[in-house]
């Protein structure tokens, strides 16, 4: 399924072995990029769940073709060392891809050898164009099998979490689209079979009966009695469950923070609370046969009550009676992008008053200070790497493993033009998927509602572990009323989409905010 043109960038865990050989002062380094191992949980740019592993002896065809070069940090101005010229080695077994890299006498090979030998760089990744996969699928999580693939790059890299926030896998898109077809083709085949059934003895599914009898109410404002609709006072119904599902899961699109932040189970009453911990210690040294001391750990609890979104949008009574139109896929685009939105400001910047939503940026503790911890600029009219290097060094380090940095378009192009004190761009973009970009090794996230305007006393860049440090909750469902005579003199109906939902901040010290030092 794989087209040989894309090339993707991938890492696995692997344990970096340093050699320093006899006299001659040559420094090696060696590791194994595991076959049928399983990545962790990636997503790809379209928000679907999937995992990789690589088959045994994927690369096998490629290395008896193609040079590999082991660089440092991907960057192709450093390079380690070439197979075409022996100073890097690699051959396949059954358990996976061995690689052993002499490490030359330069200024990079020297940053790589006291890095790796200190600790402080501890992963590897690999460069690849996948041209052949096979895809599977199990509870909603896509599995794809890598069966051959070109290796083109290894690379000791500081930060080797194996997949980035979000991954270019188009292959994924065709399979899904294959899926669609079998799924279509089997629809169309159980129809043609329902016709030469006896009208008496045919059953119909009810989630299809649900989808019929809401299109049927969207065209016409009848509810057919024994639907499974519920009326909402004299005008309305609650969505079937796939439609709302097809709002839902699409808001991810828009709203950046549903990508970042977790999204809990969805709320059916009118608001939930979930415990925090607030402070103490639960765990300690103990000699043996002593008593373990009971260790006093604070907790508070974070109440999410969800607020009410609402869209609306009128149709022309032409468009209803063109049975040729989808007409709840065109509500649902339009309710996805305008509810989005709406709701990725108010999860940023709402400022709390009713009917707001309290956003991240704006929430304050009982003293009038922000939750989150800013860190503050040099200078109160320019942003330099080292405020980035600062930012990074704030957020506590058992946060950065998943830690995604997250900034407006504003911001992304004073990013591009920094570099460390070695000449080297802290923003580096993806090119071997050509989609996205890293800061300091970690995913890049682009938001326009947060803020990035370079004034004094401004929020311009912010970085974190927001899975831990964010909570969204919904209310269940979404409620879709008609109207038919809002526009009665326009010969439009009008629709309007309902949707709660509530943030929260979680846990305050997974997240930091660079914020541009006050003036004077």
């Amino acid at each position: 399924m794989a087209k040989a043109s894309e090339r993707e960038i991938r890492a696995l865990p692997v344990t970096l072995e340093v050699r320093q050989v006899d006299d001659t002062g040559k420094r090696t380094i060696a590791g194994t990029i595991k076959y049928n191992t399983q990545s962790v949980e990636m997503r790809d740019w379209w928000g679907d769940k999937f995992v990789e592993e690589l088959a045994a002896g994927c690369f096998d065809e490629s290395l008896k073709t193609r040079a590999v070069v082991g660089l440092w940090s991907h960057d192709t101005s450093q390079v380690l060392g070439n197979t075409k010229a022996g100073t890097l080695r690699v051959n396949s077994d059954t358990t996976g891809l061995n690689f052993e890299l002499d490490l030359p006498d330069t200024q990079a090979g020297n940053d790589a050898w006291e890095s790796i030998r200190r600790g402080d760089v501890d992963g590897v990744s690999f460069g690849m164009r996948v041209t052949k996969d096979k895809w599977s699928e199990t509870d909603g999580i896509y599995k794809r099998t890598i069966m051959e693939a070109e290796l083109y790059e290894i690379s000791p890299v500081a930060f080797a979490a194996y997949p980035a926030n979000e991954v270019a896998c188009r292959s994924l898109e065709k399979f899904k689209e294959v899926k669609n077809m079998e799924k279509e083709k089997q629809t169309q085949n159980e129809a043609q079979e329902q016709r030469t059934v006896p009208t008496v003895a045919i059953t119909t599914d009810p989630a299809v009966e649900a989808r019929a009898a809401f299109n049927h109410y969207l065209r016409t404002g009848e509810i057919r009695e024994g639907s499974a609709l519920m009326t909402v006072g004299n005008t309305g119904a609650i969505a079937p469950e796939d439609f709302a599902k097809e709002i839902i899961d699409g808001l991810t699109d828009v709203a950046v923070m549903r990508q970042l932040a977790r999204i809990l189970p969805p709320i059916s009453g009118k608001s939930a609370a979930y415990p925090r911990r607030t402070g103490g210690s639960g765990a300690a040294m103990v000699s043996e046969g002593q008593a373990i001391t009971p260790y006093e750990l604070t907790f508070d609890q974070v109440t999410l009550t969800p607020h009410k979104a609402a869209a609306l949008v009128e149709v022309s009574n032409e468009l209803l009676q063109d049975n040729a139109v989808d007409l709840a896929g065109y509500l649902a685009q339009h309710f996805r992008d305008e509810i989005g939105e709406l709701i990725e400001g108010q999860y940023w910047n709402g400022n709390g008053t009713a009917p707001n939503l309290l956003g991240i940026l704006t929430a304050e503790d009982d003293e009038g200070d922000p939750i989150i911890e800013r860190v503050e600029t040099a200078s109160d009219s320019a942003i330099t790497a080292d405020d980035i290097l600062d930012l990074w060094a704030a957020l506590p380090a058992k946060y950065r493993k998943n830690a995604v940095f997250v900034c407006n378009s504003t911001m992304e192009a004073v990013l591009r033009k920094m570099k460390d004190g070695d000449g080297r761009y802290l923003m580096v973009q993806d090119l071997a998927t050509g989609m996205g970009n890293t800061l300091l090794g970690r995913p890049l996230v682009l938001a326009e509602s947060f803020p990035g305007d370079i004034e004094a006393g401004k929020d311009v860049l912010m970085v974190g572990d927001f899975k831990r440090g964010v909570y969204i909750a919904d209310k269940a469902g979404i409620d879709i009323q008609r109207n038919d005579s809002i526009g009665f003199n326009k010969d439009t109906v009008a629709f309007r989409a309902i949707f709660r939902t509530d943030i929260a901040i979680a846990w305050p010290d997974a997240m930091r905010i660079l914020k541009v030092k006050a003036a004077g």
